[in-house]
């Protein structure tokens, strides 16, 4: 029996919630290519080694899931600095941007007023331990062309690509 492992499709059943018990994401019948950073570590480390029929509940812990809380300071941008952009940001929405080393990083629109955007570098989930609950619908070795791409293309490898929308 194949075992969910780095290049295997997954197909899972899932729901993540907070400690609070409030639902961050779920998703029915999900595909996605394991060990290629499509769903949060620490939901792939629980997945890891499982096969089909496995049920999988999972404390993650935030370095696991959206980080831990980062001590910084907040900045303000003026709605100028965004252009025509302003008004379609929104409270929580992350915004890449590159470091002086040229690394990807994100900002998170931690508030918004009519003047100026606040940007942390904190996730609205950062510091906040998870739960993932999973039941593993199938498993199969995936095909070239997703490895290539790091994108399953469903249950069978039918070229329709699934995600989940939690990372």
């Amino acid at each position: 029996m194949i075992t969910i492992q780095k290049n295997t499709v997954a197909v899972i059943n899932y729901t993540l919630h907070t400690i609070d018990d409030e639902l961050i994401d779920d998703g029915n019948q999900i595909a996605y290519i394991h060990g290629h950073e499509n769903l949060l570590s620490g939901m792939e480390e629980a997945l890891e080694g499982n096969s089909i029929g496995a049920q999988i509940d999972h404390k993650i812990v935030p370095e696991k899931g959206f980080g831990p809380r980062i001590e910084n300071n907040p900045i303000q941008v003026p709605r100028s600095q965004f252009g025509e952009d302003f008004d379609k940001i929104y409270q929580g929405m992350g915004i890449p941007t590159r470091d002086e080393n040229g690394k990807e990083v994100f900002f998170y629109v931690q508030e918004k007023n009519e003047n100026h955007a606040i940007l942390t570098l904190n996730h609205p989930l950062a510091g906040i331990p998870l739960f993932f609950k999973a039941q593993v619908i199938a498993v199969r070795g995936a095909l070239e062309d997703e490895i290539d791409g790091k994108i399953a293309f469903g249950a069978d490898g039918d070229k329709k690509p699934s995600s989940c929308s939690c990372c």
